[in-house]
């Protein structure tokens, strides 16, 4: 059995650290866009209640902000 080399050993080592603080710097990012949403959850909500009423057609997140900006602005 012939054992990698140490060039070879030394990419997997630093590669699989690269990954790693990828992989952690995802989840920080995912965890702090999940904590900005839920923050501003209750915010959109009575928005789109102000802005749209019972309308139940679906209004996109884009929509929702520049018809708030447009509100708020006294557009």
């Amino acid at each position: 059995m012939k054992l990698p080399s140490t060039t070879s050993v030394m990419e997997t080592l630093v590669a699989k650290t690269e990954a790693h603080d990828t992989v952690s710097g995802l989840i920080e990012r995912n965890l702090e866009l999940e904590e900005i949403f839920e923050t501003l959850q209750p915010l959109l909500y009575e928005l789109s209640i102000l802005l749209y009423k019972d309308k139940s057609d679906p209004i996109g997140l884009n929509k929702l902000v520049e018809d708030s900006v447009g509100y708020l602005k006294g557009e």
